[in-house]
């Protein structure tokens, strides 16, 4: 896998904020803890495969954002994950969506470039700032709770009332 299991947020926790991350748009998306009872480490191909042995009637797709496409071949069995499933391809501040679209028959997501990455979500929560209009309300408010990324964590339930305290990274 291209990330180190050791640096990876406890599975339980990604699941989570999934779920609260999806929850307005129930029942049309649906987290699955799937990859919790697979064998580690962990290859998306061998995800879609389980999901699609245990549901054949539904269809899986992989969405990832353009600057995915540049490590694409460092997945394990990429060719077979491109012709089996669909796999869309969101736009990314310099990539040329439809060259990518080309060379790797990807479906291109057409949507507007938002500069905001995962990896600069953490970043920014590690550094103490406030990234609650990127996230949904009730994953940022688990995020604080938990104290993921080393954030400042909530002492307090009180919104009104919280003091800070920082969590070990």
């Amino acid at each position: 896998p291209l990330k180190d299991e050791a640096t990876l947020t406890p599975f339980e926790h990604r699941l989570r904020m999934v779920e609260l991350a999806i929850e307005p748009y129930q029942p049309k998306i649906k987290a699955c803890s799937i990859e919790a009872d697979m064998p580690r480490p962990s290859y998306t191909l061998d995800t879609l495969n389980e999901l699609s042995r245990r549901f054949p009637t539904h269809r899986f797709a992989v969405i990832m954002g353009a600057d995915s496409m540049e490590t694409i071949t460092e997945w394990k069995d990429y060719q077979k994950m491109l012709e089996n499933y669909e796999v869309m391809v969101y736009p990314r501040v310099g990539t040329d969506l439809r060259a990518i679209a080309k060379e790797w028959g990807v479906t291109p997501v057409q949507a507007p470039i938002v500069e905001v990455s995962s990896t600069m979500i953490r970043k920014e929560i590690r550094n103490g700032r406030d990234m609650s209009h990127f996230i949904p309300s009730m994953t940022y408010e688990y995020i604080m709770e938990m104290g993921l990324y080393g954030c400042l964590l909530y002492t307090s339930p009180s919104p009104r009332d919280r003091t800070r305290s920082r969590m070990p990274s």
